[in-house]
């Protein structure tokens, strides 16, 4: 199911095994909450790729070279690859000249980057993928074409590959000096200020003011939400039971056609939002389940019923923040100190659009219009019998698409079925069992021995992976998760809340969630943040600092914990439980029925 290259060696003594063996191994619950299936693959080796290269080909940050990757049972692990001490000195020139160009025109970088983004997605959406011709049109002889339907099938296919591969080159073109800023920033508040906490060097860094592409779908919602109750349709929007009734009440209004034809003004792009991570074909787009974006305009409106106030709370945020700000700056006692301080801060802050903005345009809208690319594909292989569901072309890898496509073409040249029909159904039947039993496996946080210490960019503020968090996962290990009382992580938001837990491990899941709840999940999607609304506070499995859970709970000044490791496993929705968001420690208050 998986590239050779994914799976750990089976031969103990071989260079490679010991390789393996002398690393920890993270399982990335972040991206990856469910086992891979082969073709979603595509996203994790483009990441492997893209990440790794501008780290320690193009960009040379000193102390990392890349990830690494392995799959077990289905699972994504990583591990980061440090860079060699005797190679560090001579890559901090290269990098202060190459990020130092980046960070000096940022801002100009970042549009021209929407640009590209943008011509790469218009590329995708004019592919198509029909099934072969019974016979070609005329065209290719008349217009001496030179040649077939077989070639441009193949040609497509290589394209489709080819722009995954480029927007994912794209991805990681700023995202990981992004991150670099972020590291810099903290180290330099920790050298400025011994013992500041975390809590503390977040709030600095919060508060985006202006819209980041990844807040924008929320905002519209909340928008014509208002609308919605300004014109006197909030109503009949709450009792609609689907999309296709809430239109047919709605139109039968002028103000109610108008507040239609506004969302329809909006669904490209905004509505591309992907219901998960994006990074699996199941996390489809708002656009293809408009019972989602339904869903968030309900509770919307029920909160504007209820005279809440269902904005997010920029002002208040960006107000502490320069307050605590102030009092930070003037107990620096050099102008020296205080230059640093200004150049960091003004940098990190600039670059903090960056992980917010990219993540629109990648991982939903591009992977939205992906995945309806491929299902393409995948009916144009049941008109041939290769598979007998489009959606059975999840199950194969995109290294063995080729040679199918290539066998659908022979057979519709030579006048006879593909070998496909009698070779690939009863593969994808057995790889629907094995994937059936990975879903039944729970992975450890980790695997391996644990370094004596964590540098890399990446593992600290994405994934929350540090070395004090390591020696907590080595300690959670040996108790039991019903006899766990106290579950520690990073700091994510600053504050305190208690109530009764939700966990959610999917996006349906969230329609579950009650006013005043606390979230408990393995990690959070964009897709949730309407849902941000009406919860107490967050606790995720896996994540750092800068995670989507961290960045969003800051925005919505909700008391958050990232990357306990073992939360969903230790707490049980109804659940009482306590979120210390000042100091990354969540407490389970009572066990529902105790």
């Amino acid at each position: 199911m998986y590239p050779y290259y994914y799976l750990f060696s089976k031969e103990k003594e071989s260079e490679r095994a010991k390789y393996e063996s002398s690393k920890l191994w993270y399982y990335d619950g972040v991206h990856y909450p469910q086992p891979m299936y082969p073709f979603d693959l595509i996203w994790d080796d483009c990441w492997h790729i893209g990440l790794s290269v501008y780290n320690t080909r193009v960009f040379c940050i000193p102390p990392s070279y890349g990830i690494d990757h392995r799959v077990v049972n289905g699972y994504i692990y990583i591990s980061p690859v440090l860079a060699k001490p005797e190679d560090i000195e001579s890559r901090v020139p290269l990098f202060e000249k190459r990020a130092g160009y980046y960070y000096e025109n940022w801002d100009s970088i970042w549009a021209e980057w929407k640009d590209k983004m943008k011509g790469l997605i218009n590329e995708l959406k004019a592919l198509t993928f029909d099934p072969l011709p019974a016979v070609e049109d005329e065209s290719i002889v008349f217009e001496r074409k030179g040649f077939t339907s077989a070639d441009t099938l193949l040609r497509k296919y290589d394209t489709l590959v080819e722009l995954a591969v480029r927007a994912w080159q794209y991805h990681f073109e700023m995202l990981n000096l992004t991150y670099a800023s972020d590291v810099v920033f903290m180290d330099t508040m920790r050298t400025l200020f011994p013992g500041i906490a975390d809590k503390t060097i977040e709030q600095i860094t919060s508060g985006l003011e202006g819209d980041a592409e990844m807040f924008i779908p929320p905002i519209q919602l909340q928008r014509l939400s208002k609308a919605a109750m300004g014109t006197g349709i909030g109503d009949a929007v709450i009792g609609a039971g689907s999309w296709d009734e809430m239109v047919s009440t709605v139109q039968q209004s002028e103000p109610g056609r108008k507040w239609l034809e506004d969302i329809e003004s909006v669904r490209e792009p905004w509505f591309e939002m992907s219901i998960g991570t994006g990074w699996f074909h199941t996390d489809v787009a708002w656009n293809d389940n408009l019972a989602i974006p339904l869903a968030h305009l309900k509770n919307y409106i029920l909160a504007l019923k209820r005279g809440e106030n269902i904005d997010r709370q920029t002002a208040d945020v960006v107000a502490e923040r320069d307050r605590v700000t102030r009092e930070y700056r003037a107990l620096i006692n050099n102008d020296a100190d205080r230059e640093v301080f200004d150049r960091q801060l003004d940098l990190v802050r600039r670059t903090a659009y960056y992980p917010q903005g990219h993540e629109f345009y990648v991982e939903n809208w591009f992977h939205s219009i992906y995945w309806r690319k491929v299902r393409e594909l995948g009916q144009a292989m049941v008109a041939y019998e290769a598979l007998e569901d489009a959606e059975d072309i999840w199950y194969l890898s995109r290294f063995e698409l080729y040679p199918i496509l290539y066998d659908i073409c022979a057979g519709w040249a030579t006048g006879v079925p593909a070998i496909a029909k009698y070779e690939i159904p009863e593969k994808i039947k057995k790889r629907k069992e094995i994937y059936k039993k990975f879903q039944g496996w729970r992975p450890p946080p980790a695997l391996g021995p644990a370094p004596e210490e964590v540098t890399e960019p990446f593992t600290i503020v994405m994934w929350g992976v540090t070395t004090e968090k390591i020696n907590m996962w080595l300690e959670a290990a040996g108790v039991k998760p019903e006899e766990t009382t106290e579950v520690k992580g990073m700091p994510g938001s600053p504050g305190i809340a208690e109530g009764t837990a939700r966990v959610c491990f999917t996006p349906e899941e969230i329609g579950e969630l009650e006013q005043g709840e606390i979230l408990v999940a393995p990690t959070t999607s964009s897709s949730w943040a309407p849902a941000f609304q009406i919860i107490k506070g967050i606790v995720t499995d896996v994540g750092g600092t800068f995670c989507h859970a961290a960045v969003v709970s800051r925005e919505y000044k909700l008391p958050s914990v990232m990357g306990v490791g073992t939360g969903t496993a230790a707490i049980k929705t109804g659940d009482k439980i306590r979120v210390d968001g000042n100091n990354g420690v969540v407490t389970i208050i009572e066990r529902l029925g105790k």
